[in-house]
């Protein structure tokens, strides 16, 4: 098992893996920070739809449907040229703001819970990621600072979690938020979604100039890098479950 996504695209520049799912955005953000050559994204026909129609949204405890509206409240209010801010921040490689109105029935909810428990991804950038001093950066984070602003609701980084411990936090109700989620069937058993804020495509790097994988058929009996609790692993076992995986634990 590697240990986080750099060496991940390193296992696989070096031939040590055949291959490694991830979204191309976050992909390219390691490879231009470590300088890494040797490998590059390919399109596999038959997952390629799949995998792009993957958007990502706010997920919250299934126990607090409230505050889905509350939140997609916040983020139609958001100007395009706010989020283009923000996308052009992160991902190279105003006029006025709409009033955020909550319901009686909202804001009483508000008032019970003061404070909401968030949980990140620590190395999921440019999404989602925590820095060197400990602190949330990246779109998500961002995008939790302008939803912040405009509402008045008040959010908390629970502190020092990988992305498996986040979802276990929104299982058992110790975590209220994760920002940065994709959605699959196994997380309709405890998380409620927002509508979509982000959509990206999914790719898979493979080593320079390898021509063995084609289609999804192609990965069969080879060896694929996923992150632990990732979704795209989900999305790809469900239509080829013939292939060796190597999880990366984050």
């Amino acid at each position: 098992m590697v240990e986080d996504i750099s060496q991940g695209l390193t296992e696989t520049a070096i031939g040590n893996a055949d291959g490694y799912l991830c979204r191309l955005l976050v992909c390219n953000y390691y490879i231009n920070r470590d300088l890494l050559v040797g490998v590059e994204p390919i399109s596999i026909n038959g997952v390629d739809e799949i995998l792009k129609t993957a958007p990502l949204h706010l997920g919250i405890r299934s126990d607090w449907p409230e505050i889905v509206s509350m939140l997609d409240k916040a983020k139609e209010a958001l100007t395009e040229e706010e989020f283009n801010e923000i996308k052009s921040k992160w991902l190279v490689g105003l006029p006025e703001s709409e009033e955020v109105i909550f319901t009686d029935e909202e804001k009483a909810w508000v008032k019970k819970n003061p404070v909401i428990v968030i949980g990140v991804d620590p190395e999921f950038l440019p999404f989602d990621g925590i820095d060197e001093n400990g602190e949330y950066i990246g779109i998500g984070a961002e995008y939790i600072d302008l939803i912040e602003e405009r509402t008045g609701l008040s959010f908390k980084l629970s502190e020092n979690l990988s992305w498996p411990e986040v979802l276990e936090g929104l299982k058992d109700g110790t975590i209220d938020i994760a920002p940065v989620v994709a959605h699959t069937t196994e997380r309709d058993k405890f998380l409620d979604l927002t509508s979509p804020h982000t959509k990206f495509k999914d790719v898979i790097f493979t080593e320079k100039n390898n021509g063995d994988i084609k289609n999804i058929n192609d990965l069969t009996d080879k060896k694929v890098v996923f992150v632990e609790s990732y979704a795209t692993y989900d999305l790809v076992f469900a239509l080829n479950p013939d292939f060796e995986a190597v999880f990366v634990s984050s």
